[in-house]
C-alpha cells in the first residue's frame, strides 16, 4: 500500500540526466570535431554559422557538468555525510571503481593510437603539430592515476584521452566536499565554506597560478561544484517541499522514465541520474537513511515540514524567477554578440549557463525537453561519450590516411556518419563498464 502510494506521488527526476547528454552530445560533435578536424559540417549559409558560433562557446560547457555533480551531490549526500554515516573509503571507494576502469582504457587506447599513427605517418594523428608532452610515458601515467589535470599542468596538456581532464578535478572536489560535509559540524559554517570554494574558483578564473590546485581548470571545477552544491542546498530547500515544484517529492522515489524506481534493479535507466557523479547510490537505497525518509528533511535544518509556511516559495515566485532568467541569458547573449569587454570564462558560466540550470531545475519546458526518453539515453552514456570520442576520432583519422581516404570533413554525411560511430561505441562502453555496475 505504501509503494503503491508512493508510485502514485513520484516526480521523474531525469532532467539532470537529459542536460548532462546534452552537453556531452554537443561538446564531442561540435566542439571536438572543430578542433580535431579544423571544420564544422557545413549545413548552409544559416544553419552553418549558428553551429560555428555553437562551437566557439561550448568550449566552456564543462561548467554544467561540475554544476550537475555538486548539484547532485547535496542532493544524495549531504544529510548521511553531516551525520556521520559514511567513512571516508565507503564514500570515495565506489567512485574510483566507477571512473577508472573507462578512464584507464581509454587513455590506453588513445596512447596505443597515436603511437601506432606517429610509427605509421611520420606523426601523431590528431596532433601533427607536437604531441610529445601529451604522449609521454610521464603523461601515461598521470592519466592512469586520475591526476591528468590540475596538479603538474594546467588544462590538458599532459592528458592522452583530452576529454579526460575534469575528472582529475571533479576528483579533486569530491574530496573537498567529504571533508567540509562530514566534518564541520555547523551547517552555517559548512555553508561558508561552500561559499569560500565558489568565490576561489572566480579568484583562479580571473587569476589562475600555475600551482597545483589553483591552476586555472581547478578554478572551473570549484567555480561549477561549489555552485552546484549551493544551488541544491537553496533550491531543494524550497522545490522538493512544494507540492508544484518541478523537482522530486521524495527523496526515495526518485524515478527513471520506464516507470521503476532507482533502486529497482530491473530497470534500463536506473542509477542514470545519479550513477554519474554518485555511484555507489547508497543514499537512495537505503531506507535508513535521513534522505530516504522525507523529502521535507531535505536541505533545510532537521525537523522541519511542509507545515513551516515560511519555507516553500509558491510557483508563481517561481516563475517569476524563471522570467528574470530567461531575460538574463538574453541579456548575456547579446553582450557576446555586441562583443562587450567581459571575461569569457565567467560571463559564459556565471550570466548564461547559470540561468540555464535554474530553469532545468524549475522551469516546465526545458525540464520536459531534457527528461525525454531520447534526451536521458544520451545522458545514461554521457560518460562514455567524452571518454570514447577522441579514440573514435582517432579510428577515423587514421582510416582515412591509411587508405588515402582523402575525407572531406565539412560534409554533413560525414559528420552524421561519425556521430553514429561515436555514439555506438559510446554504447558499447557503457553496456561493458556502467550497466549493471551499481555497489548494493
Amino acid at each position: 500500500m505504501e509503494i503503491a502510494k508512493k508510485q502514485t506521488e513520484r516526480k521523474k527526476f531525469t532532467q539532470i540526466t537529459g542536460m548532462r547528454g546534452i552537453v556531452a552530445a554537443l561538446t564531442a560533435y561540435l566542439l571536438h570535431y572543430n578542433l580535431l578536424f579544423g571544420t564544422g559540417p557545413d549545413m548552409g549559409a544559416v544553419i552553418s554559422p549558428v553551429l560555428g558560433t555553437i562551437a566557439k562557446y561550448w568550449f566552456y560547457a564543462s561548467y554544467p557538468f561540475f554544476w550537475l555533480s555538486g548539484f547532485l551531490m547535496f542532493y544524495v549526500y549531504e544529510r548521511r555525510l553531516a551525520a556521520g554515516e559514511l567513512t571516508f573509503k565507503r564514500y570515495m571507494l565506489p567512485k574510483i571503481k566507477k571512473l577508472y576502469p573507462i578512464m584507464i582504457v581509454t587513455a590506453l587506447l588513445v596512447f596505443g593510437l597515436e603511437w601506432a599513427g606517429k610509427l605509421a605517418f611520420g606523426y601523431f594523428p590528431l596532433h601533427a603539430d607536437g604531441g610529445e608532452l601529451r604522449y609521454s610515458p610521464l603523461s601515461l601515467l598521470m592519466s592512469l592515476l586520475g591526476l591528468q589535470s590540475g596538479f603538474m599542468s594546467d588544462g590538458d596538456a599532459m592528458v592522452v584521452n583530452g576529454p579526460s581532464w575534469f575528472i582529475s578535478i571533479l576528483l579533486v572536489c569530491y574530496v573537498i566536499y567529504y571533508f567540509v560535509a562530514a566534518h564541520v559540524k555547523k551547517e552555517r559554517a559548512r555553508t561558508a565554506i561552500y561559499a569560500g570554494m565558489l568565490l576561489l574558483g572566480v579568484a583562479i578564473l580571473l587569476h589562475p597560478l600555475n600551482v597545483p590546485f589553483l591552476y586555472f581548470c581547478n578554478g572551473r571545477g570549484y567555480f561549477g561544484f561549489f555552485f552546484g552544491v549551493l544551488t541544491a542546498k537553496y533550491t531543494l530547500k524550497y522545490t522538493l517541499t512544494n507540492p508544484e515544484g518541478s523537482l522530486a517529492r521524495s527523496a526515495f522515489d526518485v524515478v527513471c522514465p520506464d516507470g521503476y524506481t532507482l533502486t529497482d534493479s530491473k530497470s534500463p535507466l536506473a542509477r542514470s541520474a545519479f550513477d554519474v557523479v554518485c555511484p555507489d547510490g547508497y543514499a537512495l537505497q537505503d531506507l535508513k537513511s535521513p534522505l530516504a525518509r522525507s523529502a521535507s528533511n531535505m536541505g533545510g535544518p532537521a525537523g522541519d515540514t511542509m507545515s513551516d509556511a515560511k519555507r516553500p516559495f509558491p510557483q508563481s515566485v517561481l516563475n517569476r524567477g524563471c522570467l528574470v532568467a530567461i531575460l538574463v541569458f538574453v541579456a548575456g547573449v547579446l553582450a557576446l554578440y555586441f562583443r562587450l569587454p567581459v571575461n569569457l570564462e565567467v560571463w559564459v558560466d556565471g550570466v548564461l549557463w547559470v540561468p540555464v540550470l535554474y530553469l532545468l531545475i524549475n522551469g516546465r519546458v526545458l525540464c520536459r525537453f531534457c527528461a525525454q526518453k531520447p534526451v536521458v539515453w544520451l545522458g545514461t552514456i554521457a560518460m562514455p561519450i567524452f571518454l570514447c570520442d577522441i579514440p573514435t576520432k582517432l579510428l577515423i583519422r587514421m582510416t582515412d590516411l591509411g587508405f588515402g581516404l582523402n575525407l572531406d570533413y565539412s560534409r554533413p554525411w560525414i559528420w552524421a556518419g561519425h556521430i553514429v560511430l561515436s555514439l555506438f561505441v559510446a554504447w558499447i562502453f557503457h553496456l561493458v563498464f556502467e550497466k549493471g555496475k551499481a555497489v548494493k
